[in-house]
């Protein structure tokens, strides 16, 4: 059976159908040092291991990506899980491979997807003075052009400059990398084939939670227009464009390449 593995190997998510022989997987499932799974897989990709790196997620899903596993295999007997839906991944979680979904809801506010290995915000709707209020909405620019509107200098300056609950440490959910998505890392979460996509509710996983059936601004400019920047309408989980002035809604990311 062919299994697809996502890896972060010299600093970029590497998403390859691989065949690897059971000897293979039986050493896989005996190594517990996490660069030393990383460095024979990218070594098997014909990469260099010693650029193998974390993609940036919890600890809930550290598995230098994670590994999708389709259907029901017959056991090995060393230790790699079957895994169903919705649990199909095999994630490598303090030296051991579990399965889990897709999205994993970490606790803290935030989500990482074990498909990409990024770690989304997560909204909330109490809207009591939070930065990651859903209704909150952002200006890319405060001219035409440049990373001067509120999206960069309140919602990004506050995502990493705040204080935790606890008070001892800074910056939401204990990191201060977050960024705002490229059209590309937006669309990975949007559902356009969603039953209920179009008919209401936004067009993402429940796991989510709160988000605006509207458009969600990305970092990424169009190439033929400096004021212009590639947005994802939620409401119908399409790409489309944005003058870069316009108050538009926002959700931050952080990990990848």
């Amino acid at each position: 059976m062919r299994t697809r593995y996502l890896f972060a190997c010299s600093s970029a998510v590497v998403d390859r159908p691989l065949n690897l022989p059971a000897s293979c997987m039986r050493r896989v499932s005996k190594i517990r040092s996490l660069m030393c799974v990383a460095a024979m897989v990218c070594a098997a990709l014909g990469l260099t291991a010693a650029h193998a790196q974390e993609t940036g997620t919890s600890d809930a899903a550290r598995s230098v990506g994670a590994t999708r596993r389709g259907g029901s295999p017959p056991g090995n007997g060393v230790g790699d899980p079957n895994c169903a839906a919705p649990n199909s991944y095999v994630a490598l979680v303090h030296g051991a491979l579990v399965c889990q979904p897709r999205f994993n809801v970490n606790g803290d506010g935030t989500l990482t997807d074990n498909q990409t290995g990024l770690m989304w915000e997560l909204e909330t709707s109490a809207c009591k003075g939070e930065v990651t209020c859903v209704t909150d909405k952002y200006t890319w620019t405060a001219g035409d052009r440049d990373r001067t509107g509120t999206l960069y200098t309140k919602f990004l300056a506050t995502l990493n400059a705040d204080v935790s609950a606890s008070g001892h440490t800074s910056c939401f959910a204990n990191h201060c990398d977050w960024r705002i998505p490229s059209s590309v890392e937006l669309q990975t979460i949007a559902e356009p084939d969603s039953p209920t996509c179009g008919g209401g509710p936004p067009c993402i996983d429940a796991a989510f939670g709160p988000t605006q059936a509207y458009y969600y601004w990305s970092a990424t400019t169009r190439a033929d227009d400096p004021t212009i920047a590639w947005v994802l309408n939620f409401g119908v989980g399409d790409i489309a464009i944005g003058g870069k002035p316009l108050e538009l809604y926002a959700r931050a990311v952080r990990g990848g390449p």
